[in-house]
């Protein structure tokens, strides 16, 4: 990962040549630019997963040491799967592997809110009941009703 702006992209000072290429697009793509971006609607790759280890830390008796349990294992497009915490709460991830839409059934008509996806900084905003459809390579995470 390169990690700044800077010569060498943070690698090494201005003046001391870098033992590998650096890649072209080191000025735009690089760790400062992915933990300065600003957007109202989306999150860098670097945001998303601090995003994402908040959250696994705060529900940690469900995503560290909850069950697991797979909800569809037929479609080979879209993998689903509910982690329960032993005292109840539930969450129900849905990822779409493939580079197309994809429409899901829910099988639960327990889904409170979609609480995060990997395309908008918010919460999604999709059906909690009947089907959602899933943007190319799109994961998202929904609060189940205990």
């Amino acid at each position: 990962m390169q990690w700044s702006d800077a010569p060498n992209a943070g690698f090494c000072d201005a003046d001391t040549k870098p033992w590998m290429r650096i890649m072209d697009d080191w000025k735009t793509i690089n760790a400062k630019a992915q933990m300065e971006y600003s957007s109202d609607t989306e999150l860098s790759v670097w945001q998303f997963w601090q995003r994402g280890l908040k959250d696994r830390k705060e529900h940690k008796e469900v995503f560290v040491y909850g069950g697991f349990e797979e909800v569809n294992d037929d479609d080979p497009n879209v993998y689903a799967y509910v982690r329960t915490s032993k005292e109840g709460e539930k969450w129900l991830v849905v990822l779409n592997f493939s580079g197309q839409d994809q429409t899901w059934e829910i099988p639960t008509k327990d889904v409170e809110f979609w609480a995060c996806s990997t395309y908008v900084k918010g919460r999604a905003d999709k059906p909690t009941s009947g089907k959602i459809t899933l943007k190319p390579w799109e994961g998202v995470l929904g609060k189940v009703s205990a």
